[in-house]
């Protein structure tokens, strides 16, 4: 379940953290916790609220995807019960740090 969580904060905010650094900047392993503006969770409720669903499948397996039953509850309970705080704390609950791995740095 946490590494969900991660992935969601990732996906969802990642932008938010990323920063263009040089090869010579300072490589060191630093602490790091996540800290979601409240505007970005809001915006995020407010796109989920706005989606706009394709007409159910037309067969009864999941050969056209997710099934719109199972998807509706999904994005109703990300839309408005999902608990983002919560998630944040459980995640800085455990260390973590960020460093720069050369391989990664965008030029």
């Amino acid at each position: 379940m946490i590494m969900s969580v991660v992935l969601a904060l990732i996906l969802l905010f990642g932008a938010s953290y990323a920063k263009t650094v040089s090869a010579a900047e300072d490589k060191a392993i630093k602490p790091f916790q996540a800290h979601i503006p409240q505007a970005q969770i809001d915006d995020l409720r407010r796109r989920i609220a706005a989606t706009r669903f394709l007409e159910r499948e037309t067969v009864d397996d999941f050969s056209q995807g997710v099934q719109l039953a199972k998807l509706k509850p999904l994005v109703e309970y990300w839309g408005t019960k999902y608990d983002w705080r919560k998630a944040e704390a459980k995640l800085n609950a455990l260390p973590q740090f960020v460093t720069n791995i050369a391989a990664l740095i965008k030029k």
